[in-house]
């Protein structure tokens, strides 16, 4: 719904759709969505997951897909929205709302990509994080000084944090050391909106999706005061002339918001 992206789960063992609740369940949805699609500009998220397939097809494809695939999924056990692109999208891409961009996989680097980083990237106080060997070949050729060179950072077993002048540089030197917990403490420290603590949201500028795992009593804040927020699917105001409030969930349950500006 804030993406304005519509699909359906694959019934691939037959019956998915066959109880009344789940039929009931999906013409709301429908509702819901005829509503309220049209109206989200898209996503907000403030994290942004950089994937490079030049890198990944010049180490090992397959390998390198798996991780970015468990990073993505971790980002979002964190309960944080997260965006993806590859790094020829950055090119086009408005970058202005992410304050964490992450490079799954930057191994190979040339004069192109050093433009980017540095044009549209490494700026703004944004904190950028770069994972296992980025820069170790540059223009075709292996060399492990450029790693060090891209970030100042070796070692493969830390995660190395730089706060330079106009940007804060982060280096994991494995993949798999930026936990859930070490990617709340980043997104902490640079600023990421957070609708909760105790929830998983998306989110744009129009719409809040708030899950809860355990259900009952909510604080929501919302990233500005909003005339009116209403529960889409139950058709109820929530909240008037705030920016925080509390609700009640199901365990476990979802709530979709529409801010009125």
């Amino acid at each position: 719904l804030v993406n304005r992206l519509s699909f359906w789960f694959f019934n691939i063992w037959g019956g998915m759709y066959r109880s009344a609740g789940t039929r009931a369940l999906i013409r709301r949805t429908a509702e819901v969505w005829e509503k309220y699609a049209h109206l989200s500009t898209g996503s907000a998220a403030q994290i942004l997951l950089v994937i490079d397939p030049e890198s990944n097809y010049f180490l090992h494809s397959w390998k390198e897909i798996d991780r970015y695939t468990s990073l993505e999924n971790r980002i979002s056990a964190a309960g944080l929205p997260v965006d993806t692109a590859t790094v020829s999208d950055l090119e086009t891409m408005e970058l202005s709302q992410y304050r964490i961009v992450i490079f799954q996989n930057l191994a190979v680097m040339n004069s192109r990509k050093d433009a980017l980083l540095k044009t549209k990237i490494c700026k703004d106080c944004r904190t950028v994080v770069f994972l296992n060997t980025p820069g170790v070949v540059r223009d075709g050729v292996y060399a492990e000084a450029g790693m060090e060179l891209l970030t100042g950072s070796v070692s493969p077993d830390a995660v190395a944090v730089r706060k330079l002048t106009e940007w804060t540089l982060v280096h994991a030197g494995n993949a798999d050391l930026l936990t859930e917990e070490r990617i709340l403490e980043l997104a902490k420290a640079a600023g990421v909106f957070f609708c909760s603590e105790d929830a998983a949201f998306q989110w744009s500028r129009e719409l809040l999706v708030v899950h809860s795992k355990s259900g009952g009593e909510l604080r929501v804040r919302l990233p500005f005061r909003a005339k009116r927020v209403v529960e889409v699917f139950d058709d109820r105001v929530a909240a008037v002339e705030t920016d925080c409030f509390t609700d009640r969930f199901s365990s476990p349950g979802t709530n979709i918001y529409y801010l009125e500006h």
